[in-house]
């Protein structure tokens, strides 16, 4: 029988951004969500529920072995979206944001993000 050797789940969370009565449906600025102990494989998962009929940007950010800072995005438009990101990051801050609305303006839009931190390697 073949050894399988199942992902850590290093880190996982979530933001609930409330209804602001505001067309801009508000953001997150840039948040550690995991910060590894050394260098590694890792993929991060992210799941964002949107109410009427809202946007959201979704931004991960890192920086790899040779300090160069490094993003990958999620851009969502209805309802949900989904995306898995898989990444090669040093020994500092694993990082999400993210910059949501409504459309058409001006109604005002209601958001949940979703994350889980896998250390593959």
């Amino acid at each position: 029988m073949p050894c399988v050797n199942a992902p850590i789940i290093a880190a996982s969370g979530s933001y609930n951004q409330p209804d602001t009565g505001a067309a801009n449906g508000g953001s997150l600025s840039a948040t550690t969500i995991f910060t590894p102990a050394a260098a590694g494989i890792f993929r991060v998962s992210v799941y964002v529920t949107i109410s009427n009929n809202g946007f959201a940007d979704v931004v991960v950010n890192w920086a790899d072995e040779n300090h160069s800072n490094l993003s990958a995005g999620l851009n969502v438009s209805g309802t949900f979206g989904e995306q898995d990101f898989i990444l090669h990051a040093a020994a500092s801050a694993i990082q999400v944001s993210t910059d949501a609305g409504a459309n058409p303006n001006p109604t005002a839009a209601t958001y949940t993000l979703y994350w889980i931190v896998e250390q593959l390697a």
